[in-house]
């Protein structure tokens, strides 16, 4: 989509004049589209993040955003951001205000998979995942949840050919150790992430750690990956990064998303929730250079208070732009803005 279409299109939803994508919208009865933009624009405030270098602008106390579970998102031009929801197999498309200029129900007919990741490969291709996980490990749920597909965006929203193909390689996940229901430290995929140029293709796994207490990334050839190849293997990066305990909760921290940044590398968000899943801490941005470890830490006590699920992030001027999406379960969940972050490789 041109940045002209998307303008055109978002002032017909903010007037009311264009419905927001093909299907019947599930949070309508909840709150008027317009009505909740607008409430959207005129909330939200600042947060001090020393960490960050400035303040950090959040979004969220009304509008839409509220009512939906983001867990992954990623950049729609320079200044848009697609964001799965677990709650439902929709995707929204908000702006850095919190408004929601399109929304669109996946076109397949699926259970609930629960997507939790989500990332850009270009020219209007995303690619998600969903979670590969149930805390009971039942194959009911987890068979709804281990799909993951290739979606495609314009102006209409999701593409009528998006999730055609399921992409889940079950085999390489397997070999892991660290999928199925047998396994028994049962990882969950909350992100991924491409890297076209090295021909590598990223997701990050929470809920385990590797035999010297580090989170893992795993790592595979991109281009076997899209070719449903038998010979696709995944490795273990060596990220180097044993999560240490968040205050308020004292909880550990978990690795909730990455993004791939061209021509610099991983970066990799981490968050931490009580063992009750309502009340949540700070979160923290680190950085592996050409995609290879150590980690390198970026930023911490990023919006305390809040659950950051998904990240997108990219280069804008020689600094690290980076939008996080917070689903804080009960309470409203929140888009965070943050500017001008300096990557370590850069200082």
């Amino acid at each position: 989509m041109t940045r002209a279409s998307f303008c055109l299109t978002a002032l017909l939803l903010v007037t009311g004049f264009l419905p927001c994508g093909a299907a019947p919208d599930p949070f309508q009865s909840q709150r008027p589209l317009a009505e909740a933009d607008a409430a959207a624009s005129s909330v939200g405030g600042s947060s001090a993040n020393p960490a960050a270098g400035r303040a950090s602008v959040l979004r969220g106390d009304t509008g839409i955003l509220r009512d939906i579970a983001p867990s992954g998102a990623a950049w729609v031009g320079d200044d848009m951001v697609m964001v799965s929801d677990a709650r439902a197999n929709v995707f929204h498309v908000f702006d850095l205000n919190g408004r929601r200029y399109q929304y669109s129900s996946h076109p397949r007919k699926l259970g609930g998979t629960h997507f939790n990741a989500l990332c850009a490969a270009g020219d209007g291709v995303y690619f998600t995942s969903g979670s590969h996980w149930h805390d009971k490990n039942n194959t009911r749920f987890l068979e709804n949840r281990s799909v993951m597909h290739r979606l495609t965006w314009g102006e209409d929203g999701l593409g009528a050919d998006s999730g055609r193909e399921n992409l889940s390689p079950d085999t390489a996940l397997r070999a892991t150790g660290l999928y199925g229901e047998s396994t028994p430290e049962h990882g969950e995929i909350t992100g991924m992430a491409m890297d076209a140029a090295s021909n590598r293709v990223f997701f990050s796994m929470d809920r385990c750690l590797d035999p010297q207490g580090n989170l893992i990334v795993l790592e595979g050839k991109l281009d076997q990956f899209l070719a449903h190849s038998p010979e696709f293997a995944l490795q273990t990066l060596k990220t180097g990064l044993r999560p240490g305990l968040d205050a308020t909760t004292g909880q550990p921290y978990e690795l909730t998303d990455l993004a791939y940044v061209p021509d610099q590398g991983l970066v990799l968000l981490l968050a931490s929730e009580n063992s009750a899943g309502d009340s949540f801490g700070s979160n923290q941005l680190w950085f592996m250079p050409g995609a290879q470890g150590p980690a390198e830490e970026v930023a911490r006590d990023l919006a305390p208070g809040n659950h950051a699920t998904g990240l997108a992030a990219r280069m804008d001027g020689g600094r690290l732009k980076s939008v996080l999406v917070c689903d804080n379960h009960s309470a409203p969940s929140r888009l965070v803005v943050l500017d001008s972050l300096t990557l370590p490789s850069n200082k």
